[in-house]
């Protein structure tokens, strides 16, 4: 008998996963990083927080920017939301400095990122540059000034290649 999976967009499974943990964060100013089309905007105002949307293509209403180059102040936010763009990031030590840099003390990041299997890394997304597994991900968020709160495989279907890696760390 074949087990029957609803596949979720990564969009989706990224909010549901928030929301299962947003008791646990500081509200304020959320920079969604990688955003693609602000879609997410209404969503986190709802919940509280002051959406600054960037990405590194043009978009009406986006903030032009790059996540190894982040065009804002340091110590500008209480969250970084990156959905789907962080394994695209040629640089994700460069990344994870910038991200650890416009964040406040006591901030958080929270990240969904491919689960490295073959098919995701030679296959499904040709952007993907850095597909990284959990010890790899808490490594460079330690390296890079923040504490792994959560590391976890989200199973999202019977196929590796539809499994995501999501990640909540804190900044030191």
């Amino acid at each position: 008998m074949t087990e029957m999976f609803n596949i979720k967009n990564s969009k989706d499974i990224a909010l549901e996963e928030f929301e299962k943990e947003i008791s646990n964060f500081n509200k304020g100013i959320l920079i969604d990083m990688g955003c693609e089309d602000a879609s997410l905007q209404n969503k986190f105002s709802t919940l509280g927080f002051s959406y600054v949307p960037i990405d590194i293509s043009y978009s009406r209403g986006i903030m032009i920017g790059d996540m190894t180059n982040i065009p804002l102040a340091k110590d500008f936010a209480e969250m970084v939301f990156c959905c789907n763009s962080f394994e695209q990031c040629i640089n994700p030590y460069k990344a994870l400095t910038e991200f650890r840099r416009v964040l406040k003390g006591g901030g958080t990041l929270f990240m969904l990122t491919p689960y490295p299997c073959q098919e995701q890394i030679f296959k499904t997304d040709k952007n993907n540059v850095f597909v990284l597994n959990e010890m790899q991900l808490g490594r460079l968020l330690y390296v890079t000034g923040f504490v792994p709160i959560k590391i976890y495989i989200l199973k999202n279907g019977i196929n590796e290649k539809d499994w995501k890696i999501i990640t909540i760390a804190s900044v030191i």
